[in-house]
């Protein structure tokens, strides 16, 4: 592609107003959010959700934190409902989550991505292979184009790490591994 024609590209994504959440939180709320953030990168993903629940039941919420919570909810239930076969009672709590996200921000926005996270690991746990890989691709087109205008969205987890466990939720390791 020409230097012109990817100039271009990128004025246009840049002149269009950005779909993620404007950052309203204050700074501790922030800290909150961040240290969470690290927990889910060491794989301690029950006390990244609980420190972000904590936080959205204080009251007065800011959109990142309340995005993160029901996020963090929403991933957990599903790998929860993955072990009882994926029944739709046990997968309700997810699609209660995706819900709520689906509300807090329009396509292509943190919250979009979310919500496709939520719904590839519903996929996963009925063992719904050709649909979860529909959702992760859903969500890596997300990640690219808000990459774009600002950092990748990382709730319920970076798309990679995703991937990797939706794949190996499904008893795809070498997928995993990739």
């Amino acid at each position: 592609m020409s230097p012109i024609v990817t100039g271009w590209m990128l004025a246009i994504a840049l002149a269009g107003p950005s779909q993620t959440l404007a950052p309203r939180c204050p700074p501790a709320v922030q800290a909150v959010l961040d240290q969470a953030a690290a927990e889910v990168l060491r794989g301690d993903y029950a006390t990244a959700a609980e420190r972000v629940r904590t936080g959205d039941d204080s009251g007065g919420a800011c959109a990142p934190l309340r995005l993160a919570a029901w996020a963090a909810r929403g991933w957990i239930t599903a790998a929860a409902a993955a072990d009882r076969g994926g029944a739709p009672e046990a997968l309700a709590p997810v699609a209660e989550a995706v819900e709520v996200l689906a509300a807090i921000g329009p396509p292509r926005s943190e919250a979009a991505y979310a919500v496709a996270l939520l719904k590839a690991a519903s996929a996963a746990a009925q063992d719904e292979r050709d649909e979860m890989l529909v959702w992760i691709e859903e969500a890596q087109t997300i990640v690219t184009r808000l990459a774009l205008v600002g950092p990748a969205p990382s709730w319920p987890l970076p798309v990679d790490v995703a991937e990797g466990e939706l794949w190996h939720g499904v008893d795809d390791y070498e997928l995993a591994e990739a």
